[in-house]
């Protein structure tokens, strides 16, 4: 009979393993075959890592529903990590939720200040849109606790109270 500390520590090895070719595969920009390592990594687990890990993945596919729902369940797990907010918050603006990227980017530097890809993420999202009526008045509420487990389909793609900021225009 095998003690439970032992099988905990098979399924850490197991996600371990897995992570790593999820890493070795978004090294090599095979980024569907990343998707799928660390999708099976966490059949066994909710890992923070590997949840940031397959966010940056959908996002590199150009899914960003997805992208938003891994990084939110993973905020869930470790809302100190500065480097989730990054995730969300990209999502966010890909999605055309620009003030949602906005707080998102904002909350991860309240927590570190200094981050680069935060700092150039809150850049670019200045950069790219221009303020709305709306724009900065209000801080959006924080993520239903519910909304990560809801099926994709279901999650809203966006709004208008949440579009405020909007492309910038050029010419």
């Amino acid at each position: 009979r095998v003690s439970h500390a032992l099988r905990l520590a098979m399924v850490a090895e197991s996600i371990r393993a897995l992570k790593e070719h999820g890493d070795k595969a978004y090294a090599a920009r095979d980024f569907a075959k990343a998707t799928e390592w660390y999708s099976e990594a966490l059949e066994s687990v909710q890992d923070v890592a590997v949840l940031s890990n397959r966010s940056a993945t959908y996002s590199q596919r150009r899914r960003f529903d997805k992208a938003l729902v891994d990084a939110e369940r993973a905020l869930k797990l470790d809302p100190g990590w500065p480097k989730l907010y990054h995730r969300r918050g990209y999502a966010l603006f890909h999605l055309g939720r620009f003030e949602e990227a906005l707080a998102a980017f904002q909350q991860g530097l309240k927590l570190e200040p200094k981050e680069p890809s935060l700092l150039e993420a809150l850049a670019k999202l200045e950069e790219y849109t221009e303020p709305g009526p709306t724009f900065l008045s209000s801080t959006p509420s924080e993520p239903d606790a519910q909304r990560a487990d809801l099926p994709e389909a279901s999650l809203p793609k966006s709004t208008a109270s949440s579009k405020s900021a909007r492309p910038k225009r050029v010419g």
